[in-house]
């Protein structure tokens, strides 16, 4: 197409290449044409002085206008009569007739491009929601004209035009693209299957030849790892041998353990007690992990805190704080299902009354972060162990209200466009139900996937040789083992980011699909399910597109974890060398930015894929395009969603954070004698806050992805060379628009002249050099 090849041309001079003479008729306050005349007409005389232009300014019909055609009108009975009777008086009726035409179709609001060969076309003003896109036009029929001229054979669809301009391209072309589906980036496609056959290959193996008691199972004092090596295989506890101090505190030895079958108790103390301890006598314990015995009594209290402390480096300890946190897993649900009320609760008043609910969410969200950020201060002064810790945690909550607060105080302005922008995406998320459920299912199938793929890995890293002592471990691997590793990590991470570009994609794909729908009986002609049709659409057709997208994630984020690990083991010898810290540190900060800059590319470009049905690169291109031409109110507009979506998160989070903290702050939680007693519980009420902030993420995600799509949808709308041809069917998204590109022409001040008088260069519409 001769507009697309046109549009590969962004850097060169504006120099018209056929146009002779440009002349405009419309009203005086028609701002398109306003805004064109003052904004580009001067770069256009500017670069052809020779360039001719008329400005034929219409007049309103005035009402005594009005009231004589309703006269004439009720006289046409009479004139019938008299043309009947007197021919000579109907020839001159007829010819009045077509000069009243003629006049009504000089008097229309349009804008003529004469051609240097004589030749002219007309554009319809009132086609054209903004001067930029008016000028892309002009702009393209001058491409057109000027390659006809010199004998180029591709096909131009920017003919000549009617009045009305309703023979721009046939019916064919005038479909929407979203509705003509191929398949794109099929070679990634391909070696994506050849990715999850490996991963199935792997799995496997893993299962075959690695055994998980490996990696968690603890080693007697002769080496032999309990439950795992064969003469031991029947008794898979690690049982520490007594010893006497001289001070006569009971104490145990870490450094000689023996594997039990089962921990000592009050009830089995002999029977649980080993030959191979020096002591034959058993002390009472506790089963942690399934797979440790640690003193319990009183009188061993000593002996619990030393194998705490020889435990603490090792990942015994993450077992110790999960079966802690385990015993709060009724608060942690109520949590979770709060958070998901809470994030419901917020889209049905997005859809009502998104302007009282923005101020609403954001005071409750001061209020809560304020008084968890005082719960949790309180709680340091009684924790001495974890004092500091609560402090922080204090403190961070306490700069969260802050940043509400100066949300609330600073973006004032913006909460009437945000609303209105808020507004639009919960109408299309109500008009199509499924959209509700899909966070919850996105959380839930993303979370069955990574245990399922953690397994596997955990299989994997059992093939390794395995040696130690007590709970002190070696993992050996092959460099064929490694490579493995690396692989299995490399496509999980792949899969993953697969599954959430699979969402965005049916989130958009639906959401354009509303869009370009039209209206019957008042509401838009769209299904309830099509984000089903996106999931099948986005698999079919888009498989390798997605997969050419999450490949690039999954590089950064395996890139990440390799330079975290090789921190860890860096510093495992000592203190790092502070130039080879600060070397990996940079390159980890770079890796993050970097992946932040390519997921918000991503999800643009998959909206893109779902309008336009392009491959990635292509619809890259496309998205790099729109952000050119229509970046400034895009990035006013994707600033109201934020709001938000900031305020919504921050009260789910807030919320459900002191609920938890308060839950477990009964009796119930700190009573010693209690079954469920947690000694600190700020560990849950931590993971209590982080499930409700997912919970609200993946809630307000839905809001980002479908906002940002609607933008562009109608950003693309009105590239196209016809005009835009669904802006009749999503009139308050137009005014929206139009509003933000009025705020971002405030913001940059007037370009269409410098302070010298003479016209700034082109800024959006300029061929490359």
């Amino acid at each position: 197409m001769a507009r697309r090849v046109e549009r590969l041309m962004l850097s060169t001079p504006l120099v018209p290449r056929s146009l002779a003479r440009i002349r405009v008729v419309s009203f005086q306050e028609n701002k398109v044409a306003m805004d064109w005349m003052g904004r580009f007409l001067p770069m256009l005389r500017f670069a052809s002085p020779d360039l001719g232009f008329d400005f034929q300014r219409l007049k309103p019909r005035r009402p005594e206008a009005v009231a004589e055609e309703a006269e004439e009108a009720e006289g046409d009975a009479a004139a019938e009569e008299a043309s009947a009777e007197s021919p000579e008086l109907q020839l001159s009726e007829e010819a009045e007739t077509r000069k009243e035409l003629s006049v009504s179709e000089e008097a229309r609001e349009c804008l003529e491009v004469q051609f240097a060969d004589g030749s002219s076309q007309r554009l319809n003003l009132q086609l054209y929601v903004s001067s930029h896109q008016l000028m892309q036009r002009i702009l393209d029929i001058d491409a057109d004209k000027a390659a006809n001229a010199c004998g180029d054979r591709f096909e131009s669809k920017s003919q000549a035009m009617s009045d009305d301009e309703s023979a721009v391209e046939s019916e064919e072309d005038l479909e929407d693209l979203f509705r003509k589906r191929r398949c794109t980036d099929i070679p990634c496609c391909l070696l994506f299957v050849l990715a999850l056959i490996a991963l199935v290959a792997m799995l496997v193996y893993g299962a075959m030849y690695g055994n998980a008691r490996k990696l968690n199972y603890g080693f007697d004092g002769r080496g032999r790892q309990c439950g795992v090596h064969p003469d031991v295989i029947e008794r898979p506890l690690l049982f520490f041998c007594p010893v006497v101090t001289s001070s006569g505190e009971h104490s145990v030895n870490l450094d000689d353990p023996v594997c039990v079958s089962q921990c000592p108790s009050p009830a089995a103390y002999v029977a649980a007690a080993n030959a191979g301890c020096a002591l034959p006598e058993a002390y009472p314990t506790t089963q942690v992990g399934s797979r440790y015995c640690l003193p319990s009594g009183s009188t061993e209290a000593v002996a619990r805190r030393k194998v705490e402390k020889g435990m603490r480096d090792t990942a015994t300890e993450a077992f110790t704080v999960l079966d802690r946190i385990g015993k709060a897993w009724p608060v942690l649900l109520l949590a979770v299902l709060l958070a998901c009320a809470m994030g419901y609760i917020f889209l049905f008043m997005l859809k009502t009354v998104a302007g009282c609910i923005i101020w609403f969410c954001a005071l409750v969200g001061l209020a809560a972060f304020l008084l968890l950020g005082a719960f949790l201060w309180a709680q340091s002064e009684d924790a001495l162990e974890w004092a500091t810790t609560y402090k922080v945690l204090a403190v961070i909550s306490w700069i969260a209200s802050v940043l509400v607060a100066l949300l609330i105080c600073c973006c004032r302005q913006e909460v009437k466009l945000s609303t209105k922008c808020m507004g639009q995406a919960a109408v299309v998320i109500w008009r199509m139900p499924i959209l509700l459920l899909s966070p919850l299912l996105k959380a839930i199938i993303k979370t069955v996937l990574f245990l399922l793929l953690a397994v596997g890995f955990i299989h994997l890293l059992a093939t390794g040789e395995v040696s130690g002592v007590g709970r002190e471990r070696h993992v050996d691997f092959s460099g064929p083992q490694k490579a493995l590793l690396v692989l299995y990590a490399f496509i999980s991470l792949w899969v993953l980011a697969y599954v959430s570009a699979l969402y965005q994609f049916s989130i958009a794909f639906a959401t354009a699909k509303y869009f370009c729908a039209n209206i019957e009986n008042g509401r838009k002609a769209v299904a309830a399910c099509s984000v089903c049709e996106g999931v099948r659409v986005g698999l079919w057709y888009h498989s390798g597109s997605l997969a050419f997208g999450s490949a690039l994630i999954a590089l950064l984020e395996l890139l990440q974890r390799l330079l975290e690990w090789v921190e860890k083991k860096s510093m495992e010898g000592g203190e790092m060398n502070k130039v080879i810290t600060c070397c990996i540190s940079t390159v980890l900060c770079c890796c993050r930015c970097l992946e932040g800059v390519i997921q918000f590319v991503n999800k643009n470009v998959y909206i893109d894929i779902a309008l336009t049905s392009k491959n990635f690169c292509a619809a890259l291109q496309s998205i790099a395009k729109i952000m050119i031409d229509h970046g400034a109110a895009m990035a006013i507009l994707n600033g109201a969603t934020c709001i938000f979506q900031v305020v919504g998160m921050a009260a789910i989070t807030a919320s459900c954070g002191l609920l938890s903290a308060w839950l477990l702050s009964s009796e119930k939680y700190e009573s010693v004698t209690s079954t469920s007693y947690i000694p600190n519980p700020g560990y849950a009420v931590a993971l209590s806050a982080i499930l409700a902030f997912l919970v609200a993420w993946s809630f307000m995600a839905i809001f980002d992805v479908t906002s940002d799509t609607l933008l562009i949808c109608f950003a693309e709308d009105m590239t196209q060379s016809g005009g835009a041809r669904h802006g009749k069917n999503n009139q308050d998204l137009k005014a929206i628009y139009e509003e933000a590109e009025e705020r971002a022409r405030e913001m940059q001040g007037d370009p269409a002249s410098s302070d010298d008088g003479h016209p700034h260069p082109p800024y959006r519409y300029a061929r490359g050099k």
